[in-house]
């Protein structure tokens, strides 16, 4: 089930990858897909198993919050622990957003820097 639902959101990504590519600057700024406002409820969907939300979406922030961690890890800013799944960096990167709603309008990839340094910051 779990990698059924995976390959649905991994096609989600690249579906999104995609689809945006033919846009201009101007409309990607309307859209705005790396706010917190726009990418969380994907997130929250790929947690609840909820299939209302655009697999796009969902798509959306977990590539972005792996894409954040791979990147922070590398740099050795964050520390996780070798066994820590992605859906347990998505609930907390939701929970660390969700606890500071003045702050949806800010990116994604800031807030889940944020969240992942917080819970497991390089010594």
């Amino acid at each position: 089930m779990f990698f059924i639902q995976f390959n649905q959101l991994l096609v989600g990504m690249i579906l999104a990858v995609v689809s945006l590519a033919p846009f201009s600057r101007a409309t990607m700024a309307q859209v705005e897909v790396s706010k917190a406002s726009y990418s969380l409820p994907g997130c929250r969907a790929f947690l609840g198993h909820n299939n209302s939300v655009s697999p796009v979406i969902q798509g959306f922030c977990l590539g972005t919050i792996s894409g954040v961690s791979i990147i922070e890890q590398e740099r050795a800013i964050v520390c996780s622990p070798k066994e820590v799944l992605l859906i347990e960096m998505v609930r907390l990167v939701v929970s660390f957003v969700e606890e500071r709603p003045e702050r949806m309008q800010e990116h994604l990839p800031v807030l889940a820097s944020e969240a992942l340094k917080a819970a497991w910051p390089c010594r």
